[in-house]
């Protein structure tokens, strides 16, 4: 599996995911101990499921159209 993800001082981490490499199974370990410790995206995860729970969903149709017509 490949990733890539963008820290908040702008650096980009990418990585490769190997089953078999233990050195990898620890770097994503590690990443997600910090993706989990990080207020603004439980707080962002919690708004999520709030939103999800009130029906306020969108199919990928929809978004790509948002997108398109610029509301996102």
């Amino acid at each position: 599996m490949h990733f890539k993800l963008k820290g908040k001082d702008g650096n980009s981490i990418t990585s490769s995911i190997n089953a078999d490499h233990n050195d990898n199974n620890h770097i994503m370990s590690a990443l997600i101990v910090d993706f989990d410790a990080d207020p603004e995206i439980q707080q962002m995860i919690e708004e999520s499921d709030r939103a999800i729970e009130k029906g306020h969903v969108f199919s990928m149709k929809e978004v790509i159209e948002m997108i398109k017509n610029g509301e996102i």
